[in-house]
């Protein structure tokens, strides 16, 4: 029996070289039956002449390039990318990350011996800008001593009640792309502005099993460049978790008063530290015309309805 052909997505923007490295740890997977999409919101060609090169000295690899003018922008660039594919499962991998070559079969054929798994991921490590690799990033290790196929209600519960991403980056994981519900990045209908894989894991996890791989399957970039640390990120990340936590119960999750309480707790401290940050800044959310203001405004209206 053919094994089902596996999406393999690299959304981009302007980093060729570290791109490179996502793409050539894409196009080694022991895995054979996969295609690679490559979506550039880069304001340039040189991403584009990289991969017409690449091609030219691969012609066995699947790849299909899009370039996007204008730019999508991120939200709509991982929309767009998953509409192109075609595969089975589907791995979301960012152009500064990479995959270890048995990556996509080891996690296809445990979701093959099992329709009930929506997703799995695995142990991951964080590398350098320059690709030497660290130690491992907090996850599901630190509550699952080997390979498991876990409840996914209960897993939720255990990160929304640790505010954590215990899953991982969209990197880490290759999901079900017949089993999403709504769009990637989307949870009760709100499109979120920073833990868009959250949003997404929880979508998966809330109908089904995951399965968990303690090797280290994928490794994630932490660099200067990136724009996770941003008070403007920042606070759409708690914004976010608040989010998610108002809405966990609709989805099944936190039916236990304790760990409700425990997940409220978590992420109204976040964002109370968040909000004193902003202020320290010269942040107010009364301000409309500024973009740090609205988002600040948002952040205490979704307070507000927590509380």
């Amino acid at each position: 029996m053919k094994s089902p052909l596996v999406t393999i997505i690299i959304p981009t923007y302007m980093r060729p070289d570290m791109f490179l490295e996502a793409l050539e740890s894409a196009a080694n997977q022991t895995y054979t039956n996969v295609e690679i999409i490559v979506s550039d919101d880069s304001l340039d060609t040189v991403t584009e002449d990289l991969v017409r090169v690449w091609c030219s000295h691969r012609p066995y690899v699947k790849l299909v390039y899009h370039r996007n003018v204008p730019a999508l922008g991120a939200a709509e660039n991982f929309a767009q990318s998953l509409r192109y594919a075609r595969g089975k499962y589907v791995n979301l991998l960012m152009d500064d990350d990479r995959l270890s070559p048995p990556m996509v079969e080891r996690m296809a054929a445990l979701m093959e011996t099992d329709p009930s798994i929506n997703f799995v991921t695995s142990c991951r490590a964080w590398i350098d800008e320059k690709g030497d690799r660290g130690g491992l990033l907090p996850g599901l290790e630190m509550a699952v001593t080997c390979d498991a196929i876990l409840d996914g209600v209960e897993i939720g519960d255990l990160c929304l009640a640790r505010c954590m991403n215990l899953i991982g980056e969209p990197s880490t994981v290759l999901f079900r792309r017949g089993s999403l519900s709504e769009p990637f990045g989307h949870m009760a209908g709100r499109q979120y502005g920073c833990n868009v894989d959250m949003a997404t894991w929880l979508q998966l996890a809330s109908s089904a099993r995951i399965g968990f791989l303690r090797d280290v399957l994928s490794e994630t970039r932490m660099h200067a460049s990136q724009q996770s640390q941003s008070l403007e990120m920042r606070i759409l990340g708690v914004t976010d978790w608040l989010h998610q936590v108002r809405n966990g119960p609709s989805f099944g999750f936190l039916a236990e008063l304790k760990t409700r309480e425990a997940a409220l707790r978590g992420a109204v401290a976040n964002a109370e530290i968040v909000i004193q940050d902003a202020i320290g800044q010269g942040v107010a959310e009364n301000d409309p015309h500024s973009p740090r203001g609205r988002l600040m405004r948002d952040l205490v209206q979704e307070l507000d309805l927590v509380s």
